[in-house]
């Protein structure tokens, strides 16, 4: 492809962010690029800003203040944001208003909504509905499927692979062509095997309903069993069909050992529903329809946009790509960028991957470090299988295949239980890390444990009462001190609880503060607390004099100020100043 592309392949833990780090201070080093002609980009804001961080900092480090300075100016930020700045930026070059009205996160779902509201028809909406239950859509993970949501990724497809909503009816037949056969076809007819099933369900039920009364068995299992058959026997019966997870659950159903035989039948009649006709029907009236809804939605969401002059981050991508192909804007930026970093490149989509190859073509070298083992981002058209065959096609340069996270036992275990399964996932390069963690302590102890409790709540508690037993005999349980790089008793501090969701975190914070252990929990609003925003406003107008914003935001929130933060403030400020004094005097 590229001759001026380098790609790093990297493991979790490997050093990914160092090594970016290190191509901009080689780069600003040797001088062959400036810092402001460095371009970085990564997928999230707090990515982008550890990475400007971590730049500077190496460049500081190296006392290469001015340059450190400079790449304030660099283009360093997310994909979007990026995208913006060029836009803006080359406006007039472009023949458009510099002027863009972009959506706030989270916007652009409620318009697409407002759109595919627009166009349903009130039919499709209650036979989306009905297939959503009948194919059991409603359930995994813990999270309600909508099949809104499925038509929105649908659309949002479409825009990052940059297919015109026309095509879609084409991509909903072969949606169908490749999905089905994975489903036996069988000879029998629907009713056919409807019938059988309701014979089976009234056989199974009869059965069990004899050895219970008779006393000959009546454990839980089968009393359960016995219930869930006359529930079920009675919904087909009223309504002529179950849904496909009842048929599943049918043919695994569990009874007590002694009357297994009694259903036996039931589990044979309801193991047919992968070959029921209907169910094929379902599958492909269901895709036919979510493909449908998205084409229509998706013009009617285009059109809208158009007319109220709104972009989102889709548009901004779709934008720049073509003001790249721009020559007069090609010619300039060839003398603004050096080098182009992509950091995380595991999670781009077609149309970034488009908008990375013309990038390249402008810069003198590009640099991207990813690892398509770590793809998270699918909801925003990311594609691991995209990342393997620009792999085949752009062999990786350099692989970091050192791990300086783990310790040398998880990565052992990690290479022993993935290394053959990536294969299966068309994952060709070979994985195999290496630790380098320097471990002090010889032996770190390693626990599992197994909570006899009932409910979430006692859960809580027992993994309160152990870590308060961990924190009582902390001589066992020794730990590296960051800073001493020394073994040390483990304390309060040293131990982070991670939990499923943030209500379950709030219950065990307080579980483990009740018995009078410190807690720190991450809670929203940080950066929105006067105190922050007037420290960062004292900051950002060191760096920049004339920042009115933060001037602004400084004059008020002082005037505004209370003697405790002036009392903590000042004496910050002083020896922010006197830092200062001292650097530039050498």
């Amino acid at each position: 492809m590229r001759d001026n592309i380098t790609i790093v392949s990297a493991g979790a833990g490997s050093g990914k962010t160092y090594r970016l780090a290190e191509e901009v201070l080689k780069a600003v080093q040797n001088n062959s690029a400036r810092p402001e002609a460095i371009l970085l980009t990564t997928f999230t804001r707090k990515a982008a800003a550890e990475l400007e961080e971590r730049v500077r900092l190496r460049l500081l480090e190296n006392k290469a203040w001015e340059q450190a300075q400079r790449l304030r100016q660099a283009w360093i930020g997310t994909i979007d944001s990026v995208c913006l700045r060029l836009i803006q930026e080359y406006a007039f070059e472009a023949g458009q208003s510099p002027e863009l009205s972009v959506f706030a996160p989270g916007e652009d779902r409620v318009e697409f909504n407002r759109a595919l509201t627009d166009t349903v028809e009130s039919e499709e909406w209650r036979q989306l509905d009905q297939l959503s239950n009948s194919l059991a859509l409603g359930t995994g993970f813990g999270r309600q499927f909508d099949w809104r949501d499925l038509v929105k990724q649908i659309a949002d497809g479409a825009r990052s692979n940059r297919i015109a909503p026309e095509q879609l009816s084409e991509s909903a037949r072969k949606s169908i062509e490749s999905y089905l056969p994975v489903f036996p076809k069988g000879e029998k007819s629907a009713d056919s095997l409807d019938r059988e099933l309701e014979a089976a369900l009234g056989k199974a039920a009869a059965a069990l309903q004899k050895n219970i009364d008779n006393g000959a068995h009546a454990t839980k299992y089968t009393a359960n069993a016995l219930e869930y058959i006359k529930r079920i026997a009675g919904r087909l019966g009223a309504t002529g069909k179950i849904s496909w997870a009842d048929w599943v659950k049918l043919s695994k159903l569990k009874v007590g050992k002694k009357s297994e035989s009694f259903i036996a039948g039931l589990h044979a009649a309801a193991a047919y529903h992968f070959e029921h006709p209907r169910l094929h029907d379902e599958i492909a009236t269901f895709i036919t329809l979510v493909f449908k809804l998205a084409e229509q939605s998706l013009k009617r969401y285009q059109e809208t946009k158009r007319a109220a002059g709104l972009l989102d981050f889709i548009d901004l991508e779709e934008r720049c790509l073509e003001l790249l192909d721009n020559k007069q804007v090609r010619a300039a930026l060839k003398e603004k960028i050096d080098l182009v970093l992509v950091d995380e490149f595991q999670d781009t989509s077609p149309i970034q991957l488009a908008l990375f190859l013309k990038l390249a073509e402008i810069a003198k070298r590009s640099v991207w470090v990813g690892d398509q083992k770590q793809s998270i981002f699918d909801f925003r058209g990311a594609d691991p299988v995209l990342m393997q065959s620009v792999l085949e096609n752009i062999k990786p340069d350099d692989r970091l295949e050192t791990s300086f996270r783990s310790r040398p036992a998880l990565v052992s275990l990690v290479n022993q239980a993935f290394t053959p399964v990536f294969p299966q996932q068309g994952i060709t390069e070979k994985i195999d890390l290496k630790a380098n963690r320097k471990e002090i302590l010889n032996s770190l102890p390693c626990e599992s444990w197994v909570l006899n409790t009932k409910n979430q709540k006692a859960d809580f508690a027992a993994i309160a009462d152990r870590i308060q037993t961990i924190l009582e005999n902390a001589k066992n349980y020794p730990v590296v001190d960051r800073q001493s790089k020394q073994s040390r008793p483990i304390r309060p501090a040293d131990i982070a609880v991670l939990a499923r969701n943030n209500a379950a975190c709030f219950e065990l914070a307080d579980a483990i503060a009740l018995r009078g252990i410190a807690v720190e929990l991450a809670r929203p609003g940080l950066l929105s607390a006067p105190e922050v925003i007037l420290a960062l406003a004292a900051l950002r107008i060191l760096l920049n004099p004339s920042d009115s914003m933060a001037a602004a935001q400084l004059t008020f929130l002082w005037n505004a100020r209370d003697d405790q933060l002036e009392s903590w403030l000042l004496p910050r400020l002083e020896e922010y100043s006197a830092w200062q004094k001292a650097r530039d005097e050498g």
